[in-house]
């Protein structure tokens, strides 16, 4: 339609949150997923500034679907069509607030974020003193694999939902006075 391909962006960078006990120097053991996502990093211009978003607010949903991983986000965001109106529901300061805004359309060349305001990426040194044994890795990666099929096979619902309700609007007959 517009001779490109046009992907919807909110303009965040967002950061997984696990619940940890350190058990002593550099060791800690992960016991659960913290509900949402801490921003990062807000572009300016972007809609997330436009609906208020910013760094160390916890994103919890957006348009009612949980997001509690960065790819889950990413996915729902550039499936939806630029122009879109998205209801987001964060947390700033342990007070829950719900702002609207407009996605726009991805910009060809982001400005790049600050290097302090980046995803920390995960090392093998990184991860190694999250768990005491392979084992239990390989649980917690076989929990996380499952926790991203349910958001994706929620994105896909949430996505048919939508297409649905484009053809009813576009098959409804305008009234004449």
């Amino acid at each position: 339609e517009y001779g490109e391909i046009r992907r919807s962006w909110l303009g965040v960078y967002v950061e997984k949150m696990w619940d940890s006990v350190n058990i002593g120097g550099n060791f800690n053991v992960v016991i659960g997923v913290s509900e949402g996502m801490d921003i990062t990093y807000v572009y300016e211009e972007s809609p997330a500034r436009q609906a208020g978003l910013e760094v160390g607010d916890r994103l919890l949903a957006v348009n009612g679907v949980l997001m509690n991983h960065p790819i889950i986000l990413g996915q729902f965001v550039t499936t939806m069509p630029v122009g879109a109106e998205i209801e987001i529901r964060y947390m700033r300061d342990g007070k829950e607030t719900v702002t609207h805004t407009r996605l726009a359309m991805m910009p060809t060349e982001p400005e790049k974020p600050i290097a302090s305001h980046t995803m920390r990426a995960a090392t093998p040194d990184a991860v190694s003193g999250f768990f005491m044994d392979p084992d239990q890795f390989q649980q917690w990666l076989e929990d996380h694999e499952r926790e991203l099929d349910e958001h994706q096979m929620e994105i896909e619902r949430m996505r048919q939902l939508w297409q649905e309700r484009i053809r009813q609007q576009a098959t409804v007959p305008s009234s004449s006075p």
